[in-house]
């Protein structure tokens, strides 16, 4: 969507180099029209191809969207914090 930014950075676990994926543009912040709609899923499809051809962690902008407390409790466990 306009001004929004999805992003493949690299992230270190345990020293190994991973690529994470950060996907916005999840709100549908523009007009409700089918031309729109097309500039989005162009988009998306666009960000889907380049994630799956180098991701091993993804990531949206917000809890509901990426089940995060679930997210958290596998770090922790990970990390022995719990």
């Amino acid at each position: 969507t306009p001004g929004t930014l999805s992003l493949l950075f690299p992230v270190k676990d345990r020293g190994k180099t991973l690529i994470a994926a950060y996907s916005g543009g999840t709100a549908f912040n523009f007009p409700r029209d089918p031309s729109h709609f097309d500039i989005y899923i162009n988009s998306a499809e666009k960000f889907a191809r380049a994630a799956r051809a180098a991701v091993s962690a993804r990531s949206t902008r917000g809890p509901r969207l990426t089940a995060l407390k679930p997210c958290a409790m596998a770090i922790s466990a990970r990390l022995g914090l719990g």
